[in-house]
């Protein structure tokens, strides 16, 4: 797990787009925008022992640039996310390892907005999505929207985790998780390296 530096690197992000999005986008949809390029923008890429890249997400830094839910909602009636950390662009095709590929690139969002004194993590999630989130402690601001590149229109709903109070709420929680996100070590997530 690490954060994407070379074009190489962005290629194989892609093709795991290509691969987790078709279903929603359709297939030839084009996997790239512009929040990809922002010095403000963090992309994720997994790989499994052999190098193939089976997962991918992306941080986007507010108020130092962008959000893309910020362009299809108004994130204004929700104070708690004004300087938060959007994660956008999640992917993880399904493979044998797919969970937990699925928790350690949320233990690198987490980590790395934590490295950037972000106080929030925001995310928009599908009706779909939403259990993942809320199983990992996100709450529900109120915030919809329909995504225009959605080819079935499905609303998504805006959700933030507060940072600052996460790892007290897991622990009070006693969550299944707490170890993982806040006690374990994982060499092999390296983000500002």
């Amino acid at each position: 797990m690490r954060i994407v530096r070379s074009e190489s690197d962005y290629e194989k992000v892609l093709e795991v787009r290509r691969r987790g999005f078709a279903k929603f986008l359709g297939p030839g949809a084009d996997v790239r925008d512009k929040y990809d390029l922002l010095p403000t923008s963090f992309i994720f890429l997994a790989e499994d022992q052999s190098g193939n890249p089976v997962g991918t997400g992306r941080l986007l830094r507010r108020p130092h640039g962008p959000v893309e839910t910020a362009h299809y909602a108004d994130l204004s009636t929700h104070s708690g996310i004004s300087e938060c950390m959007e994660g956008t662009k999640f992917t993880i095709p399904p493979f044998p390892g797919s969970a937990m590929t699925k928790l350690a690139i949320w233990k690198a969002g987490y980590l790395l907005a934590l490295a950037l004194n972000s106080p929030a993590l925001m995310v928009a999630a599908r009706r779909s999505a939403r259990r993942d989130y809320e199983a990992l402690l996100f709450e529900d601001t109120g915030i919809t929207f329909i995504h225009p590149l959605d080819a079935q229109k499905r609303s998504h709903s805006v959700m933030w985790l507060d940072l600052r109070e996460a790892r007290n709420r897991y622990k009070t929680r006693q969550h299944p998780l707490y170890d993982f996100f806040f006690e374990q070590k994982h060499p092999q997530i390296r983000l500002l390296d």
